[in-house]
């Protein structure tokens, strides 16, 4: 027992002598840091905090590092590489003459670009407005180099005025010292709200940021921070993908700005969708109203034709339409019903089917005569399916007819007229024939008369 507990207590001997060990060959890697919310700054507990923070913490964790974070600004930063100060730089932009003095990993943090930025009430719009304006920059900054550059090649003038940090640009924008301000888009995008500023719209110069070294020194750091900046590229849901989510407010690689060209296109697409849809609206509302009427015309048609059907149908003449060849194209029950043909069968037949041959040789010539002039009347002879004949007075006029020209004849039956008329004629006859009657009987009586008087006058002559 006593040897078991001699044995346990040598094993923690050992492991607290290796813990010591190991603590004490942690490697210490002297960062230079400068206030850059939300990559890396400190934060008013005294802790640095940030993206870079967050990442250096992960890696330093797995490969034994402990970054220690030295705080100061830009420039003073580029210094301390080159006096030995500090083994690291962060956030870091390629330009030859870095390049001279710094070794870069072969992997980017970010990609960002530069971005100007002005009071809410600011009526910079676009980069020939910058003219003549008194623009802040941070000391040293690769975006503030750009810019100058873009400007050179657009032959604008402005004054510039260099600060420490970006805050302190931003500090000045917002109480008016200079008339705008560059910044990079992670710093511009997270602040500009804090201190009442907005983006201009003004993009420039995308570019990539990376971790340096001194030159020809700690190659060995380089190689490990670019084994993981690779392997987290290459994972769908790495350490340094979460940590972009949580900093940079949930874009991927670098906050995203829509430039103000891009947000007055879409208030414009905007505007004209509204347009556009107000015009639906209304399109669909003439829509309606033109089909109501056309409803209520086809409806008020249909009533219109149900009328006519009725009256078409109910008349006490005979009525037949028909076509400029006579085809019958219609006919109302009391055509069918007196010439004694089905509705079908009256359709099957022509006009000169229903006359004598006499008549029906004078059908052209009528047919002819209501096509110039309009309208015809006369009387004829109706035959009917049995033979029967059916004298009638005809009205004919012209019509349309589903379109196309055609005739309407109304036939009125005459035969009881007719038989009128004879009974007329005949007592007519019997009327003239006593008159005449009645006539010699009176001239026979004045010759009796006129003789008898010349009797008397002879009588008295005998006396």
């Amino acid at each position: 027992m006593k040897n078991k507990i001699l044995y346990l207590f040598s094993v923690l001997l050992m492991l607290v002598s290796f813990n010591s060990s190991f603590s004490a060959e942690r490697r210490l890697i002297k960062v230079g840091a400068f206030n850059n919310f939300p990559v890396i700054f400190k934060d008013t507990d005294g802790v640095f905090k940030g993206l870079y923070v967050e990442l250096l913490t992960e890696i330093g964790l797995k490969e034994n590092i402990n970054f220690e974070y030295i705080l100061g600004t830009w420039n003073e930063g580029l210094d301390r590489i080159k006096t030995g100060e500090v083994d690291l730089l962060t956030s870091v932009g390629y330009t030859e003459e870095r390049s001279l003095f710094m070794d870069y990993t072969q992997n980017p943090l970010l990609t960002v670009w530069g971005e100007v930025y002005a009071p809410k009430n600011s009526e910079i719009k676009g980069i020939l407005e910058i003219s003549n304006k008194k623009i802040g920059i941070l000391s040293g900054d690769i975006n503030a180099i750009n810019f100058k550059n873009r400007l050179l090649s657009f032959n604008i003038d402005c004054l510039f005025v260099e600060f420490s940090s970006y805050d302190d640009v931003f500090k000045a924008i917002s109480e008016n010292k200079v008339d705008a301000g560059v910044a990079g888009i992670t710093f511009g995008e997270a602040n500009e709200e804090k201190y009442g500023l907005k983006s201009t719209g003004i993009v420039f110069n995308p570019l990539n940021l990376y971790f340096t070294t001194a030159k020809n020194k700690n190659q060995d750091i380089l190689t490990v921070l670019d084994k993981y900046l690779l392997e987290w590229r290459n994972q769908e849901d790495s350490f340094l993908s979460r940590a972009k989510q949580k900093w940079l407010y949930g874009s991927v690689g670098a906050i995203v700005v829509i430039p103000l060209w891009v947000k007055e296109f879409l208030a414009i697409l905007g505007i004209g969708f509204l347009v556009a849809m107000v015009f639906i609206i209304l399109l669909k509302s003439q829509i309606k109203k033109a089909t109501d009427k056309i409803l209520q015309r086809e409806s008020a048609l249909k009533e219109s034709e149900e009328k006519y059907r009725i009256l078409f149908h109910s008349a006490g003449d005979i009525i037949i339409v028909h076509s400029e060849d006579g085809k019958i194209l219609a006919s109302n029950h009391l055509a069918c019903e007196r010439l004694g043909y089905a509705h079908e069968e009256m359709l099957k037949i022509n006009v000169t089917d229903l006359d004598s041959k006499e008549e029906a040789a004078r059908i052209p010539e009528r047919i002819k005569n209501v096509m110039s002039s309009g309208k015809l009347a006369f009387e004829t002879n109706l035959k009917q399916k049995d033979g029967a004949v059916i004298p009638v007075e005809v009205s004919a006029r012209l019509i349309m007819w589903e379109g196309k020209p055609a005739i309407m004849s109304i036939g009125r039956d005459v035969a009881e007229r007719k038989k009128m008329e004879e009974t007329l004629r005949q007592k007519l006859e019997e009327v003239e024939k006593l008159n005449k009657f009645m006539v010699g009987r009176e001239v026979k009586m004045v010759e009796i008369k006129e003789e008898n008087e010349r009797l008397r006058e002879k009588l008295k002559d005998c006396k």
